[in-house]
């Protein structure tokens, strides 16, 4: 089979209006200010193998990384059901409300508050009842078995006409903007939605704020796949030292980067939608800095912050601070806690 050619890889990863997609089955939910809570889709497993062959596609372009971090999810995708599933119909993904959240930490005297991207809390670790509100929107009160899908989420959302792509590569909901965690389940429920082709965000024909933005050049202006081994998201992601190659002021949020997503047009209406996590004390923050040290301190930290993902590695958490606090750049926090 000979490589996919700039066109094809183009066709899956490239866009119009959110308008156009909303055929099939599309469940959304508002909390009690209004604001959608989560938008989903179903589409039948039949789809399964086509998703695959996209991911071949893009995955055989000779645009991704080789990066082993980002090799390695990729090879942990599995395009079937678990085998003690075999009544699997569906496949149902979601697109969770996930907001950037906002930290404060007092340090020598001073007091910062520092940002979280979207996507390192608890609505993309622990759906919990959300998932049953899904379940419940979606197919009534039936009763739903259901199996969490290792699969690549992004594509599968726009696959199933719930998400189109940024530039920046990142998934951008009608409501939600980037400020969102996909997840995935299989069910034994019939699906009513159908497969879509995959479509890069309007506002993004003109413009280039994210390439502009990017603090180490990640994102191209003409090629369709970002250099995520050039992302900083992907290095604060791991609990290992930061290459040295990355400037010091590229690091601007506790976990992932904020810089290709803040000014962009898709999330202007929402930009100011954030949440408040807590506030660490002197104590505490020096603890976080030096990675542990003190058993009490620790459990406070991490009942205080028990939706922050980050917190469960107080070594990881640490370095992350320390280059904010060190020469970073960081997003200013707009909350009242």
């Amino acid at each position: 089979m000979s490589s996919p050619t700039r066109r094809e890889v183009l066709a899956v990863l490239s866009t119009a209006s959110f308008a156009a997609l909303l055929g099939g089955s599309f469940v959304a939910h508002a909390d009690s200010t209004g604001r959608p809570d989560y938008f989903s889709k179903t589409l039948d497993i039949e789809h399964l193998w086509r998703l695959q062959r996209d991911m071949g596609r893009v995955l055989s372009s000779g645009l991704v990384t080789e990066h082993p971090t980002i090799r390695k999810y990729f090879a942990g995708f599995e395009y079937s059901p678990p085998e003690d599933f075999p009544d699997a119909r569906s496949l149902l993904v979601i697109a969770a409300r996930d907001p950037i959240v906002e930290l404060d930490v007092h340090h020598g005297g001073v007091h910062h508050r520092l940002v979280a991207a979207p996507g390192y809390t608890r609505a993309d670790r622990k759906p919990g009842a959300l998932l049953e509100r899904v379940l419940a929107d979606a197919f009534g009160e039936r009763e739903v078995r259901k199996e969490r899908a290792r699969l690549p989420v992004k594509l599968l959302a726009a696959r199933a006409g719930l998400a189109e792509y940024g530039r920046n590569n990142i998934a951008y909901v009608d409501g939600l903007g980037s400020y969102l965690a996909l997840i995935a389940f299989y069910t034994d429920q019939p699906a009513t939605g159908r497969w879509h082709p995959v479509r890069r965000l309007r506002q993004c024909r003109s413009c280039r704020l994210c390439v502009e933005e990017c603090p180490t050049k990640a994102i191209h202006r003409e090629r369709p796949v970002i250099d995520a081994g050039r992302c900083v998201s992907l290095y604060n992601e791991l609990a290992e030292p930061m290459p040295e190659w990355i400037p010091a002021e590229a690091h601007n949020t506790l976990v992932g980067c904020m810089r290709c997503q803040l000014d962009c047009p898709a999330n202007r209406e929402l930009i100011d939608e954030r949440e408040w996590l807590a506030a660490l004390d002197e104590r505490e923050t020096a603890v976080v800095l030096a990675g542990g040290g003190d058993a009490a301190v620790e459990e406070s930290i991490r009942s205080k912050l028990a939706r922050f993902t980050l917190a469960a590695d107080l070594a990881h958490f640490g370095q992350n601070l320390r280059l904010l606090l060190e020469g970073g750049n960081p997003v200013p926090g707009r909350t009242r806690s």
